[in-house]
């Protein structure tokens, strides 16, 4: 008979294992969300004005991914839970480029486990090297180019302007022959 204190032992796995107390637990760490808070802010802007109330330990300014903009609102960990209540007191309905920003105290259950996660994490600005792709794309085709759909449905319109008894020819704006390279301009002063 087994004792009830001693753990179940499976022939799969092997006894669990305790594991040490995190120096930090959730409860003592308090979270603050902020927003309205202008699109120019970045996060050491956030952190220097929340930063004079205490110690900020994580910021997450949310931001866009594929412009890097900030989308107006952000999530601030300090390391007490009293300068979180005070923070979200003083600075709910503050003033900050002409507009109020809305602080509220969230409470430590409502935090999920992902909220921080990649907050010191740099973004970029991702609008250069996906347009330069397209660019790069796009000069790879040849220049003039005639799509083969667009022949077709040219034809497709020909016949049955034909079966109703009206002669029209289509006139292709774009030649229909390849050019390799395009002649380089030379100007002389």
């Amino acid at each position: 008979m087994t004792n009830p204190s001693e753990p179940k032992m499976s022939s799969r796995k092997s006894p669990a294992k305790k594991t040490p107390a995190k120096k930090e637990s959730k409860k003592n760490l308090a979270v603050v969300r902020v927003a309205g808070l202008p699109h120019e802010f970045s996060e050491r802007e956030v952190r220097a004005f929340f930063g004079q109330f205490g110690a900020v330990y994580k910021l997450r300014l949310s931001r866009s991914k594929r412009t890097a903009r900030s989308k107006g609102y952000a999530f601030i960990q300090f390391e007490l839970p009293e300068v979180a209540e005070i923070v979200a007191n003083a600075t709910n309905n503050y003033f900050i480029g002409g507009k109020p920003i809305r602080v509220e105290h969230m409470n430590p259950d409502s935090v999920w486990p992902e909220l921080f996660k990649g907050h010191d994490k740099k973004f970029r600005d991702l609008r250069q090297s996906r347009s330069a792709s397209i660019r790069k794309g796009h000069n790879a085709n040849p220049h003039g180019f005639v799509d083969e759909s667009k022949i077709q449905k040219d034809e497709a319109r020909a016949k049955k302007l034909s079966q109703a008894g009206i002669e029209y020819e289509f006139v292709r704006t774009r030649v229909n022959k390849v050019i390799s390279k395009p002649k380089k301009a030379t100007k002389q002063i």
